[in-house]
């Protein structure tokens, strides 16, 4: 194929996958049910397609259509995996121990003196972990968010101006950017992403046209999935660009958005009617619309037709 075909070939891809987001995409793929579980809980997402996540029973990888049950470490205890990186290391909890685990061996997260511990998300290189320790305070107890830098194992602990809280820590990415959403005085409610090594915070009280969103992960790419509004709605798009919702055949309430890959895959919570929140998960794809899926159609026959007649002359 002549190089001037190929580069309008690629111009043409570049010109649909770079359409913006719009509420009309299409999404499909599969609920996931883990054997005899009543709830199953997906959490994140590799670039294999991978994903982890935690039932009633206990923690589980999920790698196209098999289960694996995974061991807790310490007696009596179940074991959760909340993040997976390219390589299928995984971070998580169990007990009251935040924890990376590689290669069969189980390493303890969490700061110093801490009563309990849980790794929320890790990069896709697995050098950033997101989480948050408990510490006891008299009666009650006091959270302290962090982000773990492996690669020097220093721990960046995550505040807000006073008055304002962090609500969740969770996503991370290859360049430090974390993702999490905040309580503030006066109603002020939204979701951040948190720049590690500048120390610094972008704030956002809407998701393109929707208010209160909650962020909770995020792409090499600066991609965020997550939900917002009432009753919630999964949304994918971009901090302070669009955002869509993310719709799933036969969901009933709310939906939330946990989990995403470099290749734009999803996890999808269902916010069930058992009282216990999302019990169900779905992995989603999207398709594009009919209009995009015309155009790049139609573009490469006219490309081919060039090419013939190209090839005649």
């Amino acid at each position: 194929m002549p190089l001037r075909t190929c580069r309008a070939i690629i111009a043409l891809f570049a010109v649909v996958l770079s359409a913006p987001l719009t509420a009309r995409a299409a999404w499909v793929g599969q609920w996931i049910e883990a054997p005899g579980a009543t709830r199953t809980q997906l959490w994140d997402v590799n670039d294999a397609g991978q994903a982890v996540g935690g039932t009633n029973l206990g923690g589980f990888l999920y790698d196209h259509g098999n289960f694996t049950w995974l061991q807790s470490p310490e007696a009596g205890s179940l074991l959760t995996p909340t993040g997976i990186t390219r390589t299928g290391a995984m971070v998580g909890a169990y007990g009251a121990h935040g924890f990376f685990y590689e290669n069969g061996q189980y390493t303890e997260l969490g700061l110093t003196g801490a009563s309990s511990s849980l790794a929320r998300h890790v990069s896709d290189s697995g050098r950033y972990v997101t989480g948050y320790s408990n510490f006891a305070s008299g009666s009650s107890q006091s959270t302290q968010h962090w982000v773990l830098d492996r690669s020097n194992g220093a721990y960046t602990t995550v505040t807000l101006p006073v008055g304002w809280f962090v609500n969740v820590l969770q996503g991370i990415n290859d360049t430090g950017l974390a993702t999490g959403s905040y309580s503030g005085s006066g109603g002020n409610n939204g979701s951040f992403v948190f720049d590690t090594a500048a120390g610094t915070f972008q704030f956002y009280l809407q998701a393109g046209s929707l208010a209160v969103p909650r962020f909770r992960d995020i792409t090499n790419t600066g991609l965020v999935v997550g939900f917002a509004a009432s009753p919630s709605q999964a949304i994918v798009g971009r901090p302070g660009g669009s955002f869509e919702t993310v719709q799933v055949e036969g969901a009933q309430g709310g939906t939330l958005g946990y989990g995403i890959n470099e290749a734009g895959t999803l996890l999808v919570g269902f916010e069930g009617g058992d009282g216990n929140g999302a019990y169900r998960s779905f992995i989603a794809t999207q398709v594009p619309e009919p209009a995009s899926l015309a155009l790049m159609l139609g573009g490469l026959a006219a490309l081919g037709i060039k090419a013939r007649r190209a090839r005649a002359a």
